[in-house]
């Protein structure tokens, strides 16, 4: 098999599997009975994807923060694929029992709210136990992507999850249009602020950057924006959060009346977190062990955040602002979320640049995997001093998810003759971090 057709067949795998789990959204549980006259008709959530990966994501997250907390765990995830592998296992078991969970309780909501409605106990024990095998199979097709397709298999999940995401919206944004609530021309401002938020995502990860000194490191060293979109999803979150739950007892009237003062003050917040969360990504003491332990005599010296911080705030406040926009153009129903966009366009980046990569050199194999992202640059400079091509897959979606990404973690990809020596030379030079990561 030539080195085109190979690259072809794993684009093919990765198409296919994509298309699958896009295609099973239309699948309809088939338990659940919709309640006639009810107007909701078949959803999304009725589906046999309605938990989606998001069952996975979050026992990768609750794994990711108990390892983070208790010291016995920390070198497993500080450590090279051995300690990795064992927390990975960990998470998915308890991926799948939050998948349980969520099944359970989305049965239940179903049933109170009166969209629809299993037949007894056995159709609910059935409803779970259809709804757990197909984040079971979304687990399956990862490996098969990891195996045989191109990008890493949970990357592919986060953009089946997300493409849904972006389509719902354009089409509620094209009928409202045609109906005449919306003008045409909110249409054009929703494209333009689509493509706005995507050329900003393709500037952080090209090496242009704004106007510094010369001599100082360049900004890409680390990797870009270095808050993730970490502002963007957490602080609104706990915003709404804090501001529900002691307005409880308050009135729709007194919520409205509020809900200005409680945007723009959720705009501020998220804008000015952006400096604590570059700062919690990659501290200045973990960034100098990086390059000390891998590439220790940098010629332009170690890179600092100054420079990076200052763009990530920009960037942040260009998501924020163009969200805020497009809500007033084009209603919250019809708006795309700001960070969908974003990631979407971070894994098509992460596939394109590994297509071009398998050009080259289609037998490339994974040894290594790497989840502190300012530590990708003094690795890929050590392996590239040995003479080793090596590939820095899915730098990009795990730049913008940062900590909040250990699902998709950088994997370190070498032609296959130089994997051992690869290996070898990353598990030796290896940082021994202290304290926490």
């Amino acid at each position: 098999m030539s080195k085109h057709t190979s690259r072809q067949t794993k684009a093919f795998v990765t198409v296919v599997v994509l298309a699958v789990c896009l295609g099973a959204r239309n699948i309809a549980v088939p338990t659940f009975t919709t309640e006639e006259g009810s107007g909701h008709g078949a959803t999304t959530f009725q589906s046999i994807m309605a938990l989606g990966a998001q069952p996975l994501f979050s026992g990768y997250m609750l794994v990711e923060w108990i390892a983070l907390l208790l010291p016995v765990w920390r070198p497993l995830r500080e450590g090279g694929p051995a300690g990795r592998a064992k927390l990975n296992q960990a998470s998915l078991i308890v991926g799948m029992i939050l998948a349980v969970g969520q099944a359970w309780f989305l049965i239940f909501a179903f049933e109170r709210t009166g969209v629809a409605h299993a037949h007894g106990a056995g159709s609910r024990v059935v409803t779970i136990v259809i709804l757990m095998g197909a984040t079971a199979a979304q687990v399956v097709l990862a490996r098969i992507v990891d195996g045989e397709g191109l990008g890493s298999g949970l990357t592919i999940l986060v953009l089946a999850g997300g493409i849904p995401q972006i389509i719902g919206p354009i089409g509620r944004a094209f009928t409202a249009a045609l109906t005449g609530v919306i003008p045409f021309s909110a249409l054009l401002s929703g494209a333009f602020g689509v493509a706005l938020l995507a050329g900003a995502t393709l500037w952080m990860f090209s090496p242009y950057c704004l106007p510094k000194d010369e001599t100082e490191p360049h900004p890409a060293l680390i990797s870009r924006p270095a808050c993730g979109l970490a502002p963007l999803t957490v602080v609104p979150a706990i915003m709404l959060l804090v501001t529900i739950l002691p307005r409880l007892s308050h009135s729709s009237a007194t919520l409205r009346s509020q809900a200005p003062d409680y945007a723009r003050v959720t705009m501020a917040f998220t804008i000015a977190a952006a400096i604590p969360c570059a700062f919690l990504f990659n501290r200045p003491g973990r960034i100098v062990e990086a390059w000390k332990a891998l590439w220790p005599n940098p010629p332009e010296g170690i890179p600092g955040l100054k420079a990076v911080i200052l763009e990530s705030i920009l960037f942040i406040a260009l998501a924020v602002g163009v969200q805020g926009w497009l809500m007033q153009r084009l209603g919250v129903a019809r708006v795309l979320n700001a960070a969908t966009i974003i990631l979407v366009t971070g894994v098509i980046c992460d596939l394109l640049r590994e297509w071009r990569a398998s050009e080259t050199d289609a037998d490339l194999t994974r040894i290594w995997e790497i989840h502190q992202v300012y530590a990708v640059a003094p690795a890929m400079r050590l392996l590239e001093a040995e003479g080793i091509q090596a590939f820095a897959r899915g730098l990009r979606l795990r730049s913008l998810l940062q900590f909040f990404g250990p699902y998709v973690p950088v994997q370190i990809l070498v032609p296959a003759g130089q994997a051992q020596a690869a290996y070898g030379l990353l598990k030796a030079r290896w940082p021994r971090w202290q304290g926490s990561a």
